[in-house]
């Protein structure tokens, strides 16, 4: 059963948009050498929820590793922030240069 007609069965609406243009998006492995990072930084206002994803690939799009973390209290733009330095303190940890 696909996810529509679960929420359908169980009798929640979905809130969906409309899109006009629907785009192909491909992505592009990083440089031989280099290490590609995926972040995503999150929150709900200013609330005790905000956590960040980040997720690491090397030039053949190898899978390197994941990590998250709660970093409590937080607005979204500090959470992007906070995801984007923990990302340089961890590749330093690991001696990755080309991030």
């Amino acid at each position: 059963m696909d996810d529509f007609l679960v929420l359908q069965f169980i009798k929640i609406s979905s809130n969906h948009r409309n899109f006009d243009k629907i785009e192909e998006v491909l992505r592009q492995p990083p440089a031989l050498g280099w290490i590609k990072v995926n972040t995503y930084g999150s929150s709900m206002g200013f609330s005790n929820n905000a956590a960040i994803w980040v997720i690491f690939r090397d030039h053949n799009t190898k899978f390197l590793g994941v990590f998250s973390k709660n970093i409590g209290a937080s607005q979204c733009l500090f959470s992007k922030f906070y995801d984007a330095m923990y990302v340089i303190k961890k590749a330093k940890e690991i001696c990755w240069r080309k991030i």
